[in-house]
C-alpha cells in the first residue's frame, strides 16, 4: 500500500529535495504572492511560509482581525503547519497565509509574524 501512495503522490524526499523549484515556480505563476523559503546552514528545511497576490489583495475587504493556529504535521518528518485566517462581512472564513515549520516553538511563531 505504501508502495502505491509513493507512486502516485511521490516521496516525502523527492518533495524536499525539489522544494526550491516549487518556491520559484510559485513566485513565476503568482506575481505579487509573498513567499519565503528558510534553509538551515546545512540545507535542510526549516521554514516555507506562503501567502498568494489574491489573498493579499482581497486581504482588504476582510474584517481586520486575523486568527493564527497551528497543527502537527504526521508523517516521517513531522513539522507543523501554521495557518491565519480572516472573516469577511459575511462570516466566510478566508485565508491570508500559511507557514510550514520544522517545529512548534517561539522561533517558529516569531518567523511566521514577521514575514
Amino acid at each position: 500500500m505504501e508502495h502505491a501512495k509513493s507512486n502516485v503522490r511521490g516521496t516525502h524526499e523527492h518533495g524536499y529535495a525539489v522544494i526550491n523549484a516549487y518556491h520559484y515556480m510559485l513566485e513565476v505563476a503568482n506575481p505579487g504572492s509573498k513567499t519565503t523559503l528558510l534553509l538551515d546552514e546545512n540545507g535542510r528545511f526549516k521554514h516555507f511560509f506562503v501567502s498568494y497576490a489574491a489573498w493579499i489583495t482581497d486581504f482588504q475587504e476582510m474584517r481586520k482581525v486575523i486568527v493564527v493556529d497551528g497543527t502537527f504535521l504526521r508523517s516521517k518528518y513531522e513539522g507543523v503547519l501554521l495557518s491565519a485566517v480572516a472573516q469577511d462581512a459575511e462570516n466566510h472564513i478566508f485565508s491570508v497565509a500559511f507557514c510550514v515549520v520544522d517545529k512548534e516553538c517561539d522561533a517558529s511563531y516569531e518567523y511566521f509574524f514577521q514575514i
